[in-house]
């Protein structure tokens, strides 16, 4: 009996894609899986979704004739693949056709410019879904994604019918009866797509392409089998030739950043603008986090009143939860009438359990040293900016290697903003002096390069 997700993250599946040239485009080739058979069956199928993608004439969407009408000529056929979920043993995979037609005259004469181009001419695209369970090779339905015994009919048919994206593209023929056992879905990201498209008699689409309604996983996570049903720790190292540890994505809350707002004032010589952007569900404490955070800081207005010019001063905010914890983005802008424009990013997190503001050390676990990998990011994006540098007398000059290192010791020892969504750890340091002038380095580290199973969020 499976259960509804059992983890807050998502594991990556260790294999290696490449990309096979054919006639009409191209299509993917999967390797690294222990088991030749269930490679060679996700391989075969993948290559034979591309011959009928290859082979189409065109495709079977209801009213197809008043985007192409009768006369018409394919003119081209391009076929490509995408994979777009790559996670807890299973796949998922677009395999997308498009299709250009030359297109008749109201003589019914397909005519060529003086360059030799069709004077007119349609492109339209069709897409095949392909989602395999990688234990076996084979591919799975809709029903598989959910727990043994839910009504996963009822459940997606609900969502679907809800969504304002379905209600304007997608007009039901006769009785609505639900999706169907054999609905078109995919994988992305962290969430189910349900597909409309030529495929589904039952529905009128408003254009000739589809439409996909997306599920999120935290929508339905009591239900969702998907991070538990193909994966098992005990045994997935042996499902892969090169199984070096696991990559882990976190699962979002996506949840409604609903509440927008924006405060102008003017004080001396500065037009001040504040705007601020986050869910109406945050709790008390998290709300007055941000009211904090879009502050006005009067040190920086002070150095604009001293120059008795004209002046903006900007202040913009984000935030956005992530399992316990609020992270904001702040984008602070400062403007001078025929001086500086500088832009700099801050962040600031909060755990919402214990209401004070975390520190980096805690989303790592003790005896970790995370401080190395960020050293190393950070002499990386320095050097690629060409290095820092200081005044003196009037002058810019280089840092010296030992300056340079002692300054990066300091902005590590100092560290005071950061923050977190499912896929990385966003860090800021500002301002840092270079030789095109005062600028913020922002350092954005995949979970992976701290490695995942270091990181205490992935518990």
């Amino acid at each position: 009996m499976t259960v509804g997700t059992t983890t807050t993250y998502l594991i990556e599946n260790p294999t290696a894609w490449a990309g096979v040239k054919a006639e009409k485009g191209s299509y993917l080739a999967l390797s690294g899986l222990a088991n030749e058979t269930a490679q060679n069956a996700v391989n075969d199928r993948i290559a034979k979704a591309y011959e009928e993608l290859a082979a189409l004439e065109i495709p079977e969407f209801r009213g197809i004739r008043l985007t192409i009408p009768s006369g018409s000529i394919l003119i081209r056929t391009e076929v490509s693949a995408t994979v777009l979920y790559n996670y807890n043993n299973v796949v998922s995979i677009r395999m997308q056709g498009d299709y250009t037609y030359a297109l008749p005259n109201e003589d019914g004469v397909i005519g060529e410019n003086a360059w030799g181009y069709y004077e007119s001419t349609k492109t339209l695209t069709c897409c095949d879904y392909l989602n395999f369970d990688l234990n076996t090779g084979r591919e799975f339905v809709l029903e598989s994604v959910f727990t043994d015994g839910a009504d996963y009919r009822r459940i997606v048919s609900n969502k679907v019918s809800a969504d304002p994206v379905f209600m304007t593209n997608v007009i039901l023929t006769g009785s609505d009866k639900g999706v169907r056992p054999d609905q078109k879905f995919y994988l992305q990201d962290d969430a189910l797509y349900i597909v409309f498209d030529q495929d589904s008699p039952e529905y009128i689409l408003r254009d000739p392409k589809e439409t996909s309604i997306i599920i999120y996983f935290s929508d339905i996570a009591h239900d969702l089998a998907i991070t538990a049903r193909y994966y098992d720790e005990e045994t997935v190292g042996s499902l892969y030739k090169s199984y070096t540890g696991a990559g882990k994505v976190l699962i979002p809350n996506r949840e409604i950043l609903d509440v927008t707002g924006e405060n102008a004032f003017t004080y001396a010589n500065v037009a001040i603008r504040q705007s601020w952007t986050y869910s109406s569900t945050l709790s008390s404490y998290g709300k007055r986090m941000v009211a904090n955070a879009y502050a006005v800081d009067w040190s920086v207005m002070s150095k604009l009143i001293a120059n008795d010019r004209e002046a903006q001063y900007d202040i913009s905010v984000t935030g956005r939860r992530l399992q316990n914890y609020l992270s904001l983005t702040i984008t602070d802008r400062r403007w001078l009438e025929g001086g500086t424009d500088e832009t700099y990013t801050r962040y600031a997190t909060y755990d919402l359990d214990t209401l004070h503001r975390a520190e980096l050390a805690d989303l790592f676990w003790a005896g970790f040293d995370y401080r190395s990998v960020i050293r190393t990011e950070l002499e990386e994006e320095i050097a690629l900016r060409g290095g820092l540098v200081k005044t003196v007398r009037g002058e810019t000059v280089p840092l010296t290697e030992e300056e340079t290192e002692k300054k990066i010791t300091s902005l590590l020892d100092t560290i005071n903003g950061f923050a977190i969504d499912n896929r990385r750890i966003s860090i800021s340091f500002y301002p840092l002096e270079f030789e095109s002038g005062t600028a913020s380095v922002t350092l954005q580290i995949p979970y992976p390069e701290f490695g995942s199973d270091n990181v205490t969020i992935f518990r």
